[in-house]
């Protein structure tokens, strides 16, 4: 959205947040800018993909671009606003989306294309949530998310309601997959086998019954599997309150 179609009316925006959505902001004094804010963030971002959040400083991301620290505060005047711009230009820009499949196939894709780059980018996860959704990125898919329920009968605030359990549950798998595959001390496939050999079937009757079906097998499966499972239980009640409605 460019500056021009924004109405702000008496409505005070933080000048963080007109930086971030490239709002009209007076220029600082000083030579012409050298760098773009897409610059550095995407200097952060190889960064904290390679390291992790926590290698990232202002020093860093300068000593990488070549420029010395104090220049770059001249475009992001503080770490939290340099995560910030990250954490927007982290996200993938929500794709072309075919609606003609119904609300529930294009919202189980908007779910997993949020998976995925979450995924991409594991240093988002340690990114402390603050806020609701501001930043330019995160309107854009909560845009799309809505769009997806644009033909249901649910009211703005449900659909509002059902994005935001949807998100919950995307943010919950991409942390505990990130965890487990991060946890050193029991693989999955130790873990199956341990399991097996702790439980028995006067103990445990139905988790020794989930381990001889094989349900502790790991190693093989899909790693989406899970997720499609629990996200369609989630899909599932919304679909239950969309036909109530209907």
């Amino acid at each position: 959205m460019a500056a021009d179609d924004v109405d702000l009316g008496d409505a005070e925006i933080p000048p963080r947040l007109r930086r971030l959505w490239g709002l009209d902001v007076p220029a600082r004094k000083g030579p012409r800018p050298g760098l773009s804010r897409e610059e550095i963030a995407r200097a952060a971002i190889e960064i904290a993909d390679a390291e992790g959040l926590a290698a990232v400083s202002m020093s860093r991301v300068a000593k990488a671009l070549g420029y010395t620290t104090m220049s770059l505060y001249r475009y992001v005047e503080s770490k939290d606003e340099l995560v910030a711009l990250m954490w927007d230009n982290g996200l993938d820009a929500p794709p072309e989306f075919d609606f003609s499949g119904g609300w529930r196939a294009s919202l189980e894709r908007w779910a997993f294309l949020q998976l995925r780059s979450l995924r991409a980018h594991p240093w988002s996860l340690d990114i402390p949530i603050s806020a609701p959704p501001l930043s330019p990125r995160q309107i854009d898919w909560m845009e799309i998310g809505l769009k997806t329920l644009a033909d249901t009968p649910l009211r703005s605030d449900e659909k509002l309601g059902v994005i935001l359990a949807v998100n919950v549950a995307v943010l919950a798998e991409a942390r505990l997959t990130r965890e487990l595959a991060e946890g050193d001390e029991v693989s999955s496939q130790a873990y199956g086998e341990l399991i097996s050999r702790l439980v028995d079937r006067e103990t445990h009757p139905h988790l020794r019954a989930a381990v001889d079906e094989g349900v502790f097998a790991f190693g093989t499966e899909d790693p989406d599997v899970d997720f499609a499972f629990s996200l369609g239980l989630t899909l599932d009640g919304i679909e239950r309150m969309i036909e109530s409605r209907s």
